[in-house]
């Protein structure tokens, strides 16, 4: 918004530092300060900035550019109090820039309670995957921009590594399923053959590759099944 004032012209030397700068303001008259020069030496140190907002005489476009440089909350939350009663456009700015602070602080608070919750969803044996979708929604539902790139790279890495035990116990359950399928197939194939070697109508050679063909399927049971690893 007011950026352009910051810019600075030409080979200048080096800005003296912020206090030096408040007090040369402090004792010139409005018309013989450099505001530009001031603002730019004041930035940096919120307690400069604050003091160049309140300096009698300081055009309003300065002492907007003061406000807007402000960094800490607790400044913001001072400026937002001091103009309220005697500068409503400086106050409106203050109020604006202190209430964009805190809405940046409250996500990336939250930010970071996503990724600790997303932390211990992964280190869980059965990860639930209702909870998944919640905190991806969740962090979905924040402002991107205020969130810290740290915790976008945390966050993105935990929920691929998420995904990726979402899809291997979704594989693990895909192979029970069909394990379930063939070991029942084998089951009654064995009982007919049982049936069928009780009355003689089947020999016993058949008979022992149906129960072969059953015992298989034991030592076929899936990663993470009961009896799953077990000697036969």
């Amino acid at each position: 918004m007011l950026g352009w004032i910051f810019k600075r012209k030409g080979n200048e030397t080096a800005p003296m530092p912020a206090a030096a700068a408040t007090s040369q303001v402090a004792g010139a008259s409005a018309s013989d300060v450099d505001w530009t020069a001031a603002l730019t030496q004041a930035r940096g140190g919120d307690d400069a900035l604050l003091s160049l907002a309140r300096t009698a005489g300081a055009p309003l476009q300065f002492k907007q550019a003061a406000v807007e440089a402000l960094d800490s909350e607790a400044a913001m939350r001072l400026a937002e109090r001091e103009f309220r009663s005697h500068d409503r456009r400086v106050h409106q700015l203050a109020k604006q820039h202190l209430q964009a602070k805190v809405a940046q602080r409250r996500t990336r608070e939250q930010a970071a309670r996503l990724i600790e919750s997303a932390r211990s969803l992964a280190g869980m044996a059965q990860v639930p995957v209702n909870r998944v979708v919640e905190l991806d929604h969740a962090w979905h539902l924040m402002d991107a921009g205020a969130i810290e790139s740290t915790q976008r790279d945390d966050f993105a890495a935990l929920t691929a590594q998420l995904a990726a035990q979402l899809r291997q116990r979704a594989d693990i359950e895909l192979q029970r399923t069909r394990w379930q399928a063939d070991a029942v197939a084998a089951l009654r194939q064995l009982q007919a053959a049982c049936a069928e070697a009780a009355v003689g109508t089947r020999d016993r050679e058949r008979l022992a590759a149906s129960m072969r063909a059953a015992r298989g399927m034991e030592g076929a049971l899936p990663p993470g099944s009961a009896g799953a690893g077990q000697s036969q």
